[in-house]
């Protein structure tokens, strides 16, 4: 199996969901469980069974005993857990395994840019082919769709945390960013990050405080601080990406990146601004934190009760510029 890049063949060639889906159901449902026997069944209603039986081994959905194949044990209690039932579990499989899949579909999500609340992609006509195999994956799995009038290729939107998990992968921080992110952690920004990290593990409780994650320790471009989950009334969850800004008590006033503005735009209701207010002595007020569910509506909309702000400009000395000051400086 290759990886996509440098024109090399795609692992997803000659995959399809529809595909894996036909040989779980074989194996489901069959007392029979020699390859042969299922590999002959499989013909009768699919092709491509190596593509299909590789793709599903490797991500652990399917295992092989000697001359049997069988239902993964994780995969089976993933089936039975998610709401998605065999479609959700083999997603979870995918991203859950550092697997030459998996890093080909990140890297695919990963040039996908926000763009009027979706996360889309227009590839350049030289990189539609090299794309296809892991592009008609994601169309035929039902989260990847073509915007003929846009023209380019819309993210489902609850599939809108797959575009902030490859993100993510990309920009990783170095060791030495990691230990100057974490001995800045007396500043108040970062300092109410750490404070609303176990105010979510909290909220959430012992068993969901596994999912409560630090995000911005590793990446501060994220456009979130902490990914958390929220649970519904059917008791399921749901991703909850929150944004923690130490705010002055009076006036709440804080600063929203673009990047994190579109963020907020993207996940609508799954984002949320923490406003921590910082008391007269300096110190964080924890307790005393502000919580804004879907922000883009809420503080951008109309009828908001927020005062923003636009047309700031920020400027720079540009590095060269920089860079020439200061010879002239040491010259003199």
């Amino acid at each position: 199996m290759g990886d996509s890049s440098g024109g090399a063949q795609s692992s997803f060639e000659g995959l399809r969901q529809n595909q894996a889906v036909v040989l779980l159901d074989i194996l489901r449902e069959s007392t029979r469980t020699e390859r042969s026997f299922v590999e002959r069944r499989y013909c009768e209603k699919a092709s491509g069974f190596p593509e299909t039986l590789a793709f599903l081994t490797t991500i652990q959905a399917v295992e092989e005993a000697g001359d049997g194949l069988r239902i993964g044990t994780d995969f089976a209690d993933m089936e039975r857990q998610g709401p998605l039932g065999t479609s959700g579990a083999i997603l979870r499989l995918l991203l859950g395994t550092d697997t030459p899949y998996r890093r080909e579909l990140l890297q695919y999500l990963g040039q996908f840019r926000v763009w009027n609340g979706a996360a889309v992609h227009r590839p350049s006509v030289e990189s539609r082919s090299a794309e296809s195999a892991v592009r008609n994956y994601l169309i035929d799995f039902g989260i990847l769709s073509y915007d003929q009038g846009a023209s380019c290729y819309r993210l489902g939107r609850e599939f809108s945390q797959l575009y902030a998990f490859a993100t993510r992968q990309h920009r990783a921080m170095t060791p030495a960013q990691l230990k100057r992110r974490m001995e800045a952690r007396e500043t108040l920004g970062v300092e109410a990050e750490f404070a609303m990290v176990q105010f979510e593990r909290r909220r959430v409780g012992a068993q969901l405080e596994q999912w409560v994650e630090h995000v911005s320790i590793r990446d501060v471009a994220a456009g979130y601080d902490i990914l958390s989950v929220s649970v519904c009334e059917d008791g399921s969850t749901v991703p909850r990406y929150i944004e923690v800004k130490a705010v002055p008590v009076d006036s709440q006033r804080f600063f929203w990146s673009e990047n994190e503005v579109a963020m907020a735009e993207l996940f609508g209701a799954w984002y949320y601004l923490y406003l921590v207010p910082v008391v007269a002595d300096g110190r964080i007020a924890a307790d005393a934190v502000r919580i804004v569910q879907d922000p883009h509506v809420a503080v951008l909309g109309s009828g908001s009760n927020w005062i923003v702000e636009t047309g700031v400009v920020q400027c720079r000395l540009a590095p060269d510029a920089q860079r020439d000051e200061l010879c002239d400086e040491v010259e003199e």
